[in-house]
């Protein structure tokens, strides 16, 4: 589907990915997960160099992505950002979405309080994905002491592409009006932005689904820490 994809068809998608049926049906997982290192512990290093006073907690700040390299796809015009946020001393979080080209599409400073949380990241109301681009978004900790290191344990960056859905794929997701049984459509179509925003959705009712979906893609000890979300910021 073209960047002229009619207004009506991508209304109804967009009414798809944020509805929210509540029927239970089998657990949502994302098949075709890369394989990721296992985490790295923070505190396992000691109390030294400027990370350590930022970054509290035992797990590292992390984005909730299908593989290491924190790229996903999406057919929505805006998806959240996922990210768990540590134990910190960092009041502020700072995201960033960049196009291609490098011209920034939204900048945020989100205040936060200790952390030990998922935040999701809502972006801006302007803040639209083309059909067919991709994008390089980033997340980072505003920490009151720098890290030596050049701040990688209190950053974060990753990738998110607009792909254009097929016709199968709309067809499928018209017929469908449970919430979980879409996601897993969009799961089974690689889609990991409209799969998370769905289950995310349903958690609080639905928490097994929630848990099966980071299981899946190797994030089991973030399935259980609570979901902060940020306001959108109009700019």
């Amino acid at each position: 589907m073209s960047k002229s994809t009619p207004v009506t068809l991508l209304l109804a998608l967009a009414g798809l990915v944020f509805s929210t049926s509540l029927t239970t049906v089998g657990a949502v997982e994302f098949p075709n997960a890369p394989k990721r290192q296992a985490p790295r512990s923070t505190a396992a290093g000691g109390r030294r160099g400027g990370a350590s006073l930022c970054i509290q907690g035992g797990l590292p700040m992390k984005a909730l992505t299908p593989g290491d390299d924190n790229y996903f796809t999406t057919v929505s015009p805006q998806t959240p950002f996922f990210v768990y946020i540590p134990k910190t001393q960092a009041r502020l979080v700072r995201f960033l979405l960049k196009d291609g080209s490098g011209t920034e599409i939204d900048s945020q400073e989100i205040p936060i309080q200790q952390g030990d949380y998922v935040l999701r990241i809502n972006p801006s109301r302007d803040a639209i994905l083309d059909e067919g681009q991709s994008y390089n978004w980033e997340v980072s900790l505003v920490c009151p002491t720098p890290s030596p290191n050049g701040g990688s344990p209190t950053t974060i960056r990753g990738s998110v592409e607009r792909v254009s859905p097929d016709w199968q794929l709309l067809e499928t997701l018209m017929g469908e009006t449970d919430t979980i049984k879409r996601a897993q459509i969009y799961a089974n179509a690689n889609l990991w932005g409209d799969t998370i925003a769905l289950v995310s959705q349903v958690r609080k009712s639905q928490p097994r689904e929630w848990v099966e979906l980071l299981n899946s893609v190797g994030l089991r000890l973030y399935a259980n820490k609570p979901i902060i979300s940020s306001k959108p910021v109009t700019r």
